[in-house]
């Protein structure tokens, strides 16, 4: 897949014989996948446009957290045979570009075919439509996507991570949700007690809701399992951010700054403050009990395509 970077209004490249997907594409779920496919029918080479950083980012004028930032959107869409991948560098002056200036920008990079989201929104304030698309290019609108007559967007699968239903954003997902980040120093309570963790550093990444989760992590290519832990350690050393760590099942080997890729599997229990060390310690028993006998009757992940 080729990687291409918009960052003014006159890029020196040209979609002659591609069909352009446009759109945010956080999470690269169902629905975005359904655009690939029908771009695909053209029988053509395949260009996706996105936008990094989001440009909520901007509007809110605050740290967007991403199911998919950009480097991980990268490599689902090269896993889903992407041709052309089109990073438009979103900052301040492309925020108040009008929608005709958007149009003007497709058709200097001599866009054809496009294939875009019903809700999809372009230019200042959102004033842009599929609609005006139509009138310029030979554009296909795709409606919504549904699973059991829900619309499978970015904003429900943030609401179910929130309300830690990880089975249904992992269906709108097509796989297992995943963080990934690189294995940094903390405070080395967790080998005190037994439990030895990894900590991630989750950067940009959007955490599901505080509590204990079971997990699957691949390190260089190796599957492991594990207790992923969310949240602020209340009963010892609380912190004032929220932390993500992980107790990888029967593993004992210093990893700091390795990269690890973690998928949220199922949830085992809230955040909890315990009243002792020892009572806290007895829960990570029964949590990693529980999590070891979920894995022997589970049948294998549901990932579609890899992150």
């Amino acid at each position: 897949m080729k990687e291409f970077i918009i960052n003014d209004f006159n890029p020196s490249i040209s979609l002659e014989g591609y069909t352009l997907v446009i759109g945010n594409f956080d999470g690269v779920h169902l629905g975005h996948q359904e655009l690939l496919k029908r771009a695909k029918e053209n029988k053509g080479l395949v260009a996706v446009m996105t936008f990094d950083p989001h440009p909520m980012e901007l509007i809110k004028k605050e740290k967007f957290k991403y199911l998919t930032p950009y480097e991980n959107k990268k490599k689902i869409f090269e896993f889903l045979n992407v041709d052309l991948l089109l990073k438009m560098s979103f900052n301040e002056q492309s925020l108040k570009m009008s929608k005709e200036e958007f149009i003007g920008l497709l058709k200097k990079i001599n866009t054809k075919n496009i294939v875009c989201g019903y809700d999809f929104s372009f230019g200042y304030k959102g004033s842009g439509s599929p609609l005006d698309l139509v009138k310029e290019f030979n554009t296909v609108v795709m409606p919504k996507y549904c699973i059991q007559g829900e619309r499978v967007a970015s904003s429900a699968i943030r609401q179910y991570l929130d309300n830690v239903d990880i089975l249904n954003a992992n269906k709108m997902l097509g796989r297992q949700y995943m963080v990934e980040g690189i294995v940094v120093h903390g405070n080395k309570i967790g080998r005190q007690i037994g439990f030895k963790t990894a900590n991630i550093d989750y950067k940009d990444f959007y955490l599901p809701k505080n509590g204990v989760y079971l997990g699957k992590i691949i390190l260089n290519d190796k599957e492991l399992y594990g207790m992923i832990n969310i949240g602020y350690n209340p009963t010892i050393n609380l912190q004032n951010s929220i932390r993500l760590e992980v107790n990888i099942f029967d593993f004992d080997v210093d990893i700091y700054d390795e990269n690890l890729k973690v998928y949220f599997i199922e949830r085992i229990r809230d955040e909890k403050k315990f009243s002792s060390k020892d009572e806290l310690i007895e829960e990570l028993k029964r949590n990693r009990d529980y999590g070891i006998s979920a894995l022997g009757k589970r049948n294998g992940g549901m990932e579609k395509c890899e992150q």
